[in-house]
């Protein structure tokens, strides 16, 4: 693949991630502090001036907190009223193109204005980012078949949830259309969205309380062969929220 993709932090408490191309630098949201982005950036060996372009999926807090510390100037995106400053606004099936690499942004559904998830393309390489999302609208999918690499949701497990002891109200929020999506829903998602270009899938914005990461690996496995996938050559991780993880 010729990008790289660095989650800095990705759950409830905060999500910021970039995806490093040769010549391009992209933040997708901006939920963490300042110096979370720096030790993001050296880690890659770029600084805030080398980011191109910020998309931003909604505006709930843990996705724009840290807005605050990006520098003046900063070409933003997201949906119309997705975000409370000035974008460029993008509706789904829109296009832009930076620097070569084609972004599309897609609908999702969440508890958000114009919530949206994104698919980055550099010739055969395809990156689906679907995170906050109660379920995938059928017109996103076909924009996402077949990605290289997907960075999806696999918010909770069910029965944790169940027992979780939050309030029903928040539950039922939780697992609505306009929540997040629990392990089984990922996996079934995945079944008919990985195709013969997949070669890494991470699960993200995962549940300090209500999920675990062996168990959301365990359950999107074994649940794609059971769905009849060959997983021979396809790399299943997960993307945490207190510590920074890349992939090439």
């Amino acid at each position: 693949m010729s990008f790289t993709l660095l989650s800095i932090a990705s759950g409830s408490k905060g999500n910021a991630t970039l995806l490093a191309y040769d010549d391009a630098l992209f933040l997708i949201d901006m939920g963490v502090s300042k110096k979370a982005l720096k030790e993001g950036l050296s880690s890659l060996g770029k600084e805030t001036a080398d980011i191109d372009a910020v998309f931003f999926t909604h505006d709930h807090n843990d996705h724009i907190k840290g807005v605050r510390y990006l520098p003046p100037g900063l070409d933003f995106y997201a949906g119309p009223s997705a975000v409370p400053y000035p974008h460029q606004s993008l509706c789904p099936g829109d296009e832009v193109s930076i620097k070569g690499v084609t972004v599309t942004a897609v609908a999702t559904s969440h508890d958000a204005p114009d919530s949206l998830a994104y698919v980055f393309q550099l010739g055969e390489d395809k990156l689906s980012y679907v995170t906050d999302t109660g379920y995938i609208p059928s017109k996103t999918l076909p924009f996402l078949r077949d990605s290289t690499f997907f960075f999806i949701e696999s918010n909770h497990d069910l029965d944790m949830l169940k027992y979780s002891g939050r309030p029903l109200s928040l539950i039922r929020r939780i697992r609505g259309r306009k929540g997040h999506l629990s392990n089984l829903q990922c996996t079934q998602y995945l079944s008919s969205l990985v195709g013969a270009a997949t070669r890494k899938i991470v699960l993200a914005h995962l549940s300090e309380e209500c999920n675990d990461e062996a168990l959301a690996i365990a359950v999107v496995s074994e649940g794609l062969k059971e769905k009849g996938l060959d997983l021979t050559g396809i790399e299943i991780s997960a993307a945490r929220q207190w510590e920074m993880r890349s992939w090439e």
